[in-house]
């Protein structure tokens, strides 16, 4: 992955605050600066960042706040870089790092490229060993204790599409090989939708842990983690069998009951998410059909 290092972009202070550990913790920002723009040169993305660095050092002393800045244009630089301590969520630097899009995404949506280097960049530091976490912990607002907006509602509402990019390297080589832009948007959005509504049926812990591996590879149902800080794992359909058992009920048929004894919302999540599953699997099935 192509990082600009911090020499490249002309940093002029010190590297925040002296070594941190491996991360645990991974969050998203965004800087409420001035942005160059998307089709910004390498130069003028470089001024932006220095700009930040010196918005930095004034308030902390530590230059760069972040770990990475993202521009407009999709260019990521090197901030305080992944093994140095910053200064950028209160309470948590030590075991965490953070990303910051370069820019106010308060009511604007971040870029495309900005999407996809976020999702890039949360790929190669889990594979590379700077962070734990496969995936953004989330915004910086959701860190304990913050009382911020921020990465603005724009870039907040994306991050379940940027953690599934993020993710969709888990998919056989051959089906992501296959994936054109417009079949890489559609699986984000709809993995995303998929993990949304997990999270409402399972709750806020669950996440996706092995997405779909392709019709050949054991089919199109996901399979998730929950609870005890996400050790537990159970495929989707697995899940829904487990509903199936404790209401004695079928949440696996489209016609499932609806009456009093059964939650409405329990119904209506089950039945959405396996809706947004199937899609998916089709889209995989189509994507299988193209490598054979």
């Amino acid at each position: 992955m192509d990082i600009v290092p911090r020499k490249r972009w002309g940093a002029r202070f010190s590297a925040g605050f002296g070594p941190a550990p491996r991360a645990t913790e991974l969050w998203l920002h965004h800087s409420v600066t001035r942005s160059a723009g998307p089709d910004a040169t390498a130069a003028q993305d470089a001024a932006t960042v220095r700009d930040l660095e010196k918005i930095g050092q004034d308030r902390f002393g530590g230059g760069v706040s972040y770990t990475f800045v993202v521009c407009e244009s999709g260019r990521v630089h090197e901030g305080t870089g992944p093994g140095r301590k910053g200064a950028h969520t209160g309470g948590r630097n030590s075991v965490a790092r953070a990303i910051c899009l370069l820019g106010d995404y308060s009511t604007r949506r971040p870029t495309d490229a900005q999407i996809v280097a976020v999702a890039e960049l949360v790929r190669h530091g889990h594979a590379v060993g700077w962070w734990t976490v496969d995936r953004l912990t989330g915004g910086h607002r959701n860190a304990p204790g913050a009382a911020t907006s921020c990465p603005g509602n724009a870039a907040y509402a994306l991050i379940p599409v940027i953690n599934s990019k993020a993710t969709t390297a888990h998919l056989a080589d051959d089906l992501e090989d296959e994936m054109n832009a417009e079949d890489r948007d559609r699986f984000a959005r709809l993995e995303a939708g998929v993990t949304i509504i997990l999270q409402q049926l399972v709750g806020p812990g669950a996440t996706i842990a092995e997405p779909w591996p392709g019709p050949e590879r054991g089919g199109g149902w996901p399979t998730f983690r929950y609870g005890d800080e996400g050790r537990t794992r159970l495929t989707l359909v697995d899940y829904l069998r487990e509903l199936d058992r404790e209401h004695r009920s079928s949440f696996l048929v489209a016609d499932a009951p609806t009456d009093d004894r059964y939650p409405t919302t329990l119904v209506g999540h089950t039945l959405a998410v396996r809706a947004l599953a199937l899609q998916l699997e089709q889209l995989i099935v189509n994507l299988g059909g193209r490598t054979r």
